[in-house]
């Protein structure tokens, strides 16, 4: 059932596949000038002072994770949807909303993590990090499940309106509160007590956090995992039930 959306895929990025290679080595590098050269000489260390591009290596790694879903989810259920292209032949194969979601949300979960994977090689020889294999094994635990949650987020965000512009305000809403209520680049903690109460109760935040808490304290939160996933699967069938609604199936 997975196969012939992966395929899809494959014969879609084959088509244009030095502009994906280039565009996967520029955007770590860039997030990396931008987020990392400019802050550190702003946030020397960490409240619970650990260098700040240290600290920051993990939130860039998810920012990144987020980013390269956006484009892979955009045109698979909102371009293709609202011009009544391949969306409406997929939707009258003999298979349930759940599974055409969750093969959408593979086979943009594997091309994400192609960048992701290349993100973290560039961001290793930029930035010192001493996390062993077993951090780097940690990362790539919390990035499955961070593209589960976000890749579900988009999607309801795609299924949500028809008009362009709002889709494009709801995704740009999603990335700065991403940023800057989930602890990705800067701490929760610098904000007033209430608002640091609200955005630590974000699965973004909880997974941000759980990792760190692995790869610099060496502690291991499982609710951190558990809480994103279950959010997740409700947004699954929440977006499934979504979908055949837009589709008047």
């Amino acid at each position: 059932m997975i196969w012939p959306f992966i395929q899809r895929r494959l014969w879609l990025t084959q088509n244009r596949l030095i502009t994906t290679l280039a565009f996967a080595l520029a955007l770590p590098v860039f997030l990396h000038v931008v987020v990392n050269l400019g802050m550190k000489n702003l946030v020397i260390r960490s409240i619970q002072q650990i260098p700040y591009e240290q600290w920051v290596a993990p939130g860039l790694v998810f920012l990144l994770a987020t980013i390269t879903l956006i484009p892979i989810i955009y045109r698979e259920l909102f371009d293709l949807r609202i011009h009544h292209k391949a969306l409406q032949s997929i939707s009258m194969a003999p298979l349930s909303k759940v599974n055409i979601i969750v093969g959408f949300l593979l086979t943009a979960m594997l091309e994400s993590g192609f960048f992701v994977l290349v993100g973290l090689i560039v961001f290793s020889s930029l930035t010192p990090l001493s996390i062993g294999i077993s951090g780097y094994l940690m990362i790539v635990v919390y990035i499955v499940v961070l593209d589960i949650l976000n890749a579900n987020v988009l999607v309801f965000l795609s299924l949500l309106t028809e008009r362009v512009t709002i889709y494009i305000m709801l995704i740009l809403s999603m990335i700065v509160l991403l940023i800057f209520g989930s602890g990705l680049v800067i701490e929760i903690e610098f904000y007033p007590t209430t608002v640091g109460q609200f955005f630590s109760w974000f699965p973004t935040s909880q997974l941000i956090r759980g990792l760190r808490m692995f790869l610099f304290a060496n502690i291991f939160d499982w609710i951190s995992l558990v809480y994103p996933l279950l959010i997740s699967v409700l947004l699954l069938f929440v977006n499934a039930e979504f979908l055949k609604r837009k589709l008047n199936q």
